[in-house]
């Protein structure tokens, strides 16, 4: 929330002060700041709140790799047939 009215301040702030920067106006330029700072106080606020824990979830019990090796099994062999031919 404090990202959306930080950075309306910013945009109307830079919106009084005119010009532009680099083709940028100073409505953009203040609305970015004000934005980049409401988004820090946001998550200094939600961090504040919430409570420290951990999730965790399940864990594997083993292991299993498969693999394939070349031409294994009858289709592998019929193929390796017609290529010989």
């Amino acid at each position: 929330m404090a990202t959306l009215v930080l950075g309306a301040a910013g945009a109307a702030i830079g919106g009084s002060i005119g010009g532009a920067i680099l083709g940028v106006s100073a409505a953009t330029i203040g609305g970015f700041i004000g934005s980049t700072i409401g988004s820090v106080v946001d998550s200094w606020i939600v961090s504040s709140l919430a409570p420290t824990q951990r999730i965790e979830g399940a864990r594997l019990d083993s292991l299993r790799i498969t693999s394939s090796t070349e031409a294994d099994g009858p289709l592998g062999r019929q193929l390796a047939l017609v290529s010989r031919q």
